[in-house]
């Protein structure tokens, strides 16, 4: 399909060329229908480009391959559809035209008038074949370098573990933070609070305790209370303050109430008891 329409263009402007400038003596030819007489050169090299380029690409496909496509190449690949095509023209002026011998200065000639001719439209097609081969190589390049970065998170999401908390309203966007940064999750009516080390400002989504509890990994984060979920590595010690039991929290974290019948695991779990 790219060579049919590479063909049409070729004959078009082809005959646009003769007709509009009527060059090499064209000028002067005072004929009946000259028009269709010129748009013949149009026709020849048009038809004569997509049998060359169809027979080329049938008998020597590798060649062809767009991945090995470049300038010289295509430069290589034009020089017998020039021999062809201006041999085709020769013998056509020859039948309406005559009046000549055929030999080495013609078919000289007519090889220079349709080098001279063709220097426009192969410089816009093969322009474009160029432009098409870059095109693609940034499109390769690009979806390397996509699936290289999905990779790398991939391997960091796998590295660190991270954990994604989905809200139960589609116009939320869900929270990504990596394992080891959850401090402690707090319900808030029907919110949660999502607390992060290094965040002074904990991330609130709408869902529950219950939902989050059963994602998370129980041999790290304990449901310490009713409304808390704490991850067990930064659980520093078990205090009693006012006939209440808190979780004292490393770092100066702060301390999270813990309900009495959580008292005991959390003790057998950090070996405090």
């Amino acid at each position: 399909m790219q060579h049919f329409k590479a063909s049409l263009a070729l004959g078009i402007i082809v005959f646009l060329i003769l007709y509009l400038f009527q060059p090499f003596g064209t000028y002067g030819y005072i004929m009946d229908y000259k028009t269709l007489f010129l748009l013949g050169y149009g026709i020849i090299c048009s038809s004569v480009y997509f049998g060359y380029y169809f027979l080329a690409m049938k008998l020597a496909p590798s060649w062809f391959d767009s991945a090995k496509w470049n300038l010289a190449r295509e430069m290589i690949t034009l020089a017998p559809f020039m021999i062809l095509v201006s041999q085709a023209c020769l013998y056509y002026h020859y039948y309406y035209i005559g009046g000549y011998k055929i030999n080495l200065f013609q078919n000289l000639y007519f090889l220079k008038i349709s080098f001279m001719v063709s220097i426009i439209p192969f410089s816009i097609i093969l322009y474009l074949k160029w432009l098409k081969s870059n095109i693609g190589s940034i499109r390769k390049n690009q979806k390397s370098t996509e699936s290289n970065e999905t990779q790398n998170v991939e391997k960091t999401t796998q590295a660190e573990n991270l954990l994604t908390f989905e809200s139960n309203n589609k116009k939320e966007k869900a929270v990504v933070i990596p394992e080891s940064n959850l401090l402690f999750i707090k319900s808030s009516g029907n919110y949660i609070e999502i607390n992060e080390i290094g965040l002074g400002k904990p991330h609130l989504i709408r869902n529950s305790l219950s939902k989050m509890e059963s994602i998370l990994d129980e041999n790290t984060f304990v449901k310490a209370h009713r409304s808390y979920i704490i991850n067990l590595h930064f659980i520093e010690d078990v205090v009693l303050r006012d006939s209440s039991y808190f979780a004292q929290l490393k770092n100066n974290y702060g301390q999270i109430p813990l309900s009495r019948t959580k008292v005991k695991e959390i003790r057998e779990l950090l070996e405090l008891a």
